[in-house]
């Protein structure tokens, strides 16, 4: 017998042309089909359709083909493959069961109560190609609208932080009071967040634990303390600044931030993470060295305003995150809003009189 040429061999980038059909009519007639484990089916296969389908199931079944990229099965291929599937697998598991083994015959009009494992298996092969896949959570819309929501993030920061410079620079509007600046900002966010918490309804205070006045005088009133002078002196610091340079020294914010945690032990020393503090920290010199506006006071602001933003974000998970309390954006500001606006009250009179006498 002459050695037939080798079967094309299937993958997922192969179309199913003529060429595949003619090397299954073949294979077939000579009974040389092999496809893995189903080669037993080779004797009652007479049509290369079904060929072609139990090697694209083998390809489904070996993690070859995913099942999405197979067009939908008809119920009468289904139904084919199902009989040519389970009858050769249903008499091989009888064939090579052993004599004595407590098989109870079944008479005539009685079904087996259980599926050989084969069985089973070929069975669930069938019905996971017959059955449409779920469709999958679109991942462009996800990264769509996080980009989109970052794109509204720093829209509207640049906004702010270009209006503070236009309202505290002595060169524009010359309003030299900050800190009343920032207590029309906290008087905002506390009139807001009691709208949307109390009236609202939008979000619920938190309940595990419960804000008790000892719980917030011990961990809510150094947070606003905090949150209050990093606001004054970061806003004073535009009148002595440019905003270019002072978004350059705001970049030592994770320097201050992995100091302060390494410090207060809430976070582990790690060689690496200081040595891309220390690049960070380079970078942020030589850029004051280059600054044409350099101002010393306008720069002690501002590190003052970084050392306390740093403070408060760790005191954070010292005093609220460990403790189990979960706050969102709203539901924190609700609660450090009143706070922060109480402490910039205190030394608004002697630093913005003024203001007073207007």
């Amino acid at each position: 017998m002459s050695r037939l040429p080798p079967r094309p061999k299937l993958d997922r980038h192969t179309p199913l042309d003529g060429r595949h059909h003619e090397a299954r009519r073949r294979s077939v007639r000579r009974g040389q089909l092999s496809v893995g484990p189903i080669a037993g089916v080779a004797d009652v296969i007479r049509f290369p359709e079904v060929a072609e389908l139990l090697d694209v199931c083998w390809l489904e079944i070996t993690g070859k083909l995913k099942p999405a990229a197979l067009a939908p099965l008809s119920g009468d291929d289904v139904r084919r493959l199902t009989c040519l599937l389970l009858s050769p697998v249903a008499g091989l598991q009888r064939r090579d069961a052993p004599a004595g083994a407590g098989v109870t015959p079944l008479k005539p009009h009685q079904s087996s109560p259980t599926k050989p494992p084969a069985l089973a298996t070929a069975m669930d092969v069938v019905s996971s190609l017959s059955s449409s896949p779920a469709p999958a959570p679109s991942v462009l819309k996800s990264v769509l609208l996080s980009y989109a929501y970052v794109s509204v993030w720093i829209t509207f920061s640049l906004s702010v932080i270009m209006y503070n410079k236009y309202i505290l620079d002595p060169t524009m509007y010359n309003w030299p009071f900050p800190i009343s600046l920032t207590m029309v900002h906290m008087a905002f966010c506390a009139s807001l967040t009691v709208v949307l918490v109390r009236v609202l309804r939008v979000v619920a205070e938190p309940t595990s634990p419960p804000m008790t006045p000892s719980l917030y005088a011990a961990s809510v009133v150094p947070i606003g303390v905090l949150y209050a002078l990093s606001l004054w002196f970061s806003n004073s610091a535009y009148i002595y600044l440019s905003v270019s340079f002072i978004q350059m020294l705001k970049a030592l914010m994770p320097v201050a931030v992995y100091s302060l945690a390494v410090a207060f032990r809430t976070d582990s020393f790690r060689r690496a993470s200081m040595l891309n503090m220390l690049g960070i920290s380079a970078g942020v010199a030589v850029a004051a060295y280059g600054e044409a506006r350099f101002d010393a006071f306008g720069v002690t602001l501002q590190l003052a305003a970084v050392a306390a933003e740093a403070t408060r974000l760790v005191l954070i998970q010292i005093l609220l995150t460990s403790k189990g309390m979960s706050l969102n954006p709203i539901t924190s500001l609700y609660y450090i809003a009143p706070c922060c606006l109480v402490f910039l009250t205190l030394p608004c009179l002697p630093t913005s009189s003024p203001l007073v006498v207007v």
